[in-house]
């Protein structure tokens, strides 16, 4: 009887650190989980930047090469009156 009691705390003692090992990992595995997340997210805004920038590049370059074409047809004008 006295073995039996023992032998029940051990494995109550056990059980309880298995629990704490499970739940440790679980955190564990939840952090990581959320660390990725927000790795991907802050991937996501870059890109998202990156394109913005890359269409007001597009945007500005096509704006310069039209005034550059008016310049030129005025320059044009103005040479052969001058």
């Amino acid at each position: 009887m006295y073995h039996c009691r023992i032998s029940e705390r051990k494995t109550r003692e056990n059980h309880d650190s298995v629990d704490r090992k499970h739940r440790i990992k679980k955190k564990k595995k939840k952090k990581k989980k959320k660390k990725k997340k927000k790795k991907e997210e802050e991937e996501e805004e870059e890109e998202r930047r990156r394109r913005r920038r890359r269409r007001e590049d597009e945007e500005e370059s096509v704006t310069r090469r039209i005034q550059d074409k008016r310049r030129q047809k005025e320059r044009r004008h103005t040479s052969r009156a001058g």
